[in-house]
């Protein structure tokens, strides 16, 4: 009875420990990088560990065409 408890606590100690790790929160911006309007949470780039997110379909494009210096604009801290 003891090794049944025993193989059983070890079974389940290693479905938590197989499980995957959740995928790392993205940072992501409040203001636009572009405009500095409030944003559009349907708009945004994944850059890097970033979501960059703009007010709208024009300033999607420009950051798509440079999502370095967006990113620089977004996240001046970083």
């Amino acid at each position: 009875m003891k090794k049944l408890f025993a193989l059983a606590f070890i079974v389940v100690g290693l479905s938590f420990a197989c499980t995957a790790p959740k995928k790392a929160e993205l940072k992501a911006n409040d203001v636009c990088p572009m405009s500095g309007q409030p944003v559009d949470d349907g708009q945004f780039v994944e850059y890097q560990d970033m979501r960059i997110y703009t007010c709208c379909e024009k300033c999607l494009v420009e950051v798509k065409a440079d999502p370095a210096a967006a990113a620089d604009k977004a996240f001046p801290n970083n």
